[in-house]
């Protein structure tokens, strides 16, 4: 006697203007999960017009295509709002994974919702901070199950937790294999710290360009400066800034660049600074420690969860300690023995490893749906 297979469904339309930390963890989700698969399980992507080409390649999974804008949020909810009902009940879904908030109501079977970060809920965001807390909380009060990528957000969601609301899932990110080097380059020529991620307010990276200016007391010559990521608003404040540092001949700005590139870059790079006063996770920390670099964090959000003992973690607000540290990296470079401990350590942190605890997750929830379970 054959049974109906298991159907989950994954709302794929994150904003796709970005290659956004948050889309390329789903990325790297949806590309290892076909093979841990039981025969009765399948994963239908429901993507939108504008999403649709960054996932055309993920193999094993069937795709839908709704006609949802990522973005602006209150568009994209309206859309899910309108359209996930029928859709789910059509394919016969059994669990929904979605990426963004707020949930939509009256969804025909079990819901699963990512939180990526809570910054919505600190001052670094705009949008008024009752609005995001109202919306987590009753995402946290009617999915059957919450995932977020760290135990630093997770502590965040717990304090917003109603009673008897569903438990709070920690699925980490992970890093691709190709971002391994197989021999991590002890001494970088031409030398270049490194700082990857979009330039917004939230990345600090005002104190980025101060620590680096500094030092020029320290040093006659010291290495460039390299920023890789789309613009959100600072890039011509970040140049001037440097302008009036005396740095600016020795500021790049990249844009955006494709993966083989930034494996170079990181697999070159004297040191990868990250002074983000918050992060959910903090991918290119991760892929920083693949390549067997020094990493550099802020002591914010998941970063320090993110390279534990391997890292360097300063202090957010202090120029001179990122100062300090970024010479040390210069001048006394790692023997190699450290950076195979990096990498050791990012290797503990994989992609199959983390959709497997996905899969966990969705089981878990579809089978207490089954019993006639769910928060909605």
């Amino acid at each position: 006697m054959s049974t109906r297979p298991r159907l989950y469904a994954v709302a794929a339309w994150l904003p796709a203007a970005a290659p956004s930390g948050a889309m390329r963890r789903l990325h790297g989700l949806v590309e290892a999960l076909p093979p841990l698969l039981e025969p009765n399980e399948r994963v239908t992507l429901l993507v939108s017009p504008d999403t649709r080409d960054h996932f055309s390649a993920a193999t094993g999974c069937s795709h839908v295509e709704l006609a949802v804008p990522p973005a602006p949020s209150w568009r994209r909810a309206w859309a899910e709002a309108r359209l996930l009902p029928n859709t789910l009940r059509t394919l016969g879904v059994d669990v929904l994974d979605l990426q963004s908030l707020p949930l939509p109501p009256r969804l025909p079977c079990a819901t699963v919702v990512t939180v990526h970060d809570v910054r919505d809920l600190t001052p670094l965001r705009r949008r008024p901070r009752w609005l995001a807390r109202a919306a987590l909380s009753k995402a946290l009060r009617r999915a059957d199950r919450v995932i977020t990528p760290s135990a630093f957000t997770a502590r965040h969601l717990a304090a917003l937790r109603p009673r008897h609301a569903p438990p709070i899932e920690i699925v980490p990110g992970g890093v691709d294999p190709s971002f391994f080097t197989s021999a991590p380059v002890p001494t970088p020529s031409p030398p270049y710290f490194l700082h990857v991620g979009h330039l917004e307010v939230r990345k600090n990276l005002d104190l980025l360009v101060r620590a680096h200016a500094d030092l020029r007391e320290l040093a006659p010559s010291p290495p460039r400066l390299v920023f890789v990521g789309e613009d959100h608003g600072e890039r011509r404040r970040l140049l001037a800034l440097a302008e009036t540092l005396g740095t600016s001949a020795l500021v790049d700005l990249l844009d955006r660049v494709d993966e083989a590139r930034l494996r170079t870059l990181y697999a070159g790079a004297t040191a990868v600074a990250i002074p983000s006063l918050h992060e959910g996770f903090g991918l290119p920390a991760l892929e920083a420690l693949a390549a067997g670099r020094p990493v550099l964090v802020a002591d914010c959000g998941a970063l320090p969860e993110v390279v534990g003992r391997v890292g360097h973690v300063l202090p957010a607000n202090t120029p001179g300690a990122w100062s300090a540290a970024l010479l040390r990296t210069w001048r006394q470079p790692d023997p190699t023995e450290v950076a195979v401990q990096r990498q050791d350590h990012a290797r503990t942190m994989s992609w199959p490893r983390a959709a497997a605890r996905l899969l966990d997750v969705w089981r878990a929830a579809a089978r207490r749906a089954a019993c006639g379970v769910t928060h909605h």
